[in-house]
């Protein structure tokens, strides 16, 4: 019997390399093709927060985040190496593009980061400058209170000295100049409220000082009836100047508000300052406002003094041996006593509000 022929044997084509989209080489590709867009997502996240912190304390943050972003970057070359070392096992398929883009992208950030250097040399030099401004700041107020507690000490109502109130004000001038953002305007606004305050109390001192050595109560010349008329004149100005003062203070909350309303300051970070302010100035200012008022209180006890005197010039004669004034009239004698107690009780009373004002400035301290 004939034998069929036998069936040629034919080889089989060689297996394809399975592809897996799960596979560690594909993921480690997706990896590092994802990194550059999660370092870019924290940067820039990162940078609404680092706005939101003090000046001083900025530059470290953008340091860390560069740190971050650099061991991202680092990390998704790493990962697409690694994906590119597995094509022999799984192929090119999803491998190949993902990680030629990971490692360029995340090569491009490595040379925007390197580029950034020098611009976190600038930012710690602000940063420094910012911290300086600070200090200066806070030993500026140091050296004030502490003049403020010695003069009060002393029971004097003197302001602290122009040098410091001029190195106050400087030091919050150059903190608005080194600051940026909303602490830039802050700065700003307290250096135009302090600059008016301490040209008022510029002026107040100026007319305290003329006022103490005109020695306002001290017996006239009974040849000199022009004379009264400059102590006048010298009792106004100082009143002048004290109502200047006592009503900005009285109205410190408004006139801090309106510098800030100046410079369009955001109601948020405005009302944020004016709580800082109120911690302070709630306790200080009323007290500081009484005390203009006893000044008031005796600026008109030495006017209506004045004014007594002048207007009965030659009932009055000074005696040679006291050196205070006489009257020939029991009823002006009277007027005149009655006029110079009230100067007595508001002296007083001026004492005691100085008195209280040093316990709430220890307790502030």
């Amino acid at each position: 019997m004939e034998q069929p022929p036998p069936i040629p044997q034919r080889t089989p084509p060689p297996r394809p390399i399975a592809q897996s989209s799960h596979s560690f080489a594909s993921q480690a590709a997706l990896i590092s093709l994802l990194t550059p867009a999660i370092a870019f997502g924290i940067n820039l996240l990162g940078q609404v927060a680092v706005t939101a912190q003090p000046q001083q304390y900025q530059f470290y943050c953008r340091v860390v985040l560069a740190g971050i972003g650099a061991i991202l970057v680092i990390c998704g070359i790493i990962f697409a190496i690694i994906a590119l070392s597995g094509m022999k096992e799984h192929g090119r398929e999803g491998i190949f593009g993902k990680a030629i883009g990971g490692i360029v992208l995340n090569s491009l950030l490595i040379v925007t980061l390197l580029a950034l250097i020098p611009a976190l040399g600038k930012a710690k030099a602000k940063s420094e400058a910012a911290h300086k401004s600070v200090v200066d700041i806070q030993e500026s107020v140091r050296q004030l209170n502490g003049e403020v507690q010695k003069n009060l000490k002393k029971g004097t109502n003197e302001e602290p000295t122009f040098e410091k109130m001029d190195q106050f004000e400087k030091s919050v001038n150059e903190a608005s100049k080194n600051l940026t953002g909303n602490e830039a305007l802050t700065m700003k606004a307290s250096a135009a409220y302090i600059g008016k305050l301490n040209g008022l109390r510029r002026d107040y001192e100026a007319a305290m000082k003329d006022l103490k050595e005109a020695k306002i109560l001290s017996a006239p010349s009974d040849s000199d009836k022009e004379g009264l008329d400059t102590k006048r004149a010298i009792v106004e100005k100082f009143l002048k100047a004290n109502a200047g003062l006592r009503d900005f203070l009285a109205h410190g909350d408004q006139r801090f508000r309106d510098e800030f309303d100046a410079l369009q300051v955001s109601p948020l970070v405005t009302e944020a300052a004016l709580i800082s302010y109120r911690q302070k100035a709630d306790r200080v200012n009323p007290l500081v406002v009484r005390i203009r008022e006893t000044d008031d209180r005796i600026g008109d006890g030495m006017l209506k003094i004045i004014g007594l005197e002048k207007d009965n010039w030659g009932s009055w004669s000074v005696s040679e041996t006291s050196g205070k004034i006489m009257f020939k009239n029991s009823a002006l004698l009277s007027q005149y006593n009655a006029f110079s107690k009230e100067i007595r009780d508001a002296s007083v009373e001026q004492q005691k509000l100085q008195a209280q004002l040093l316990e709430v400035n220890k307790h502030l301290q």
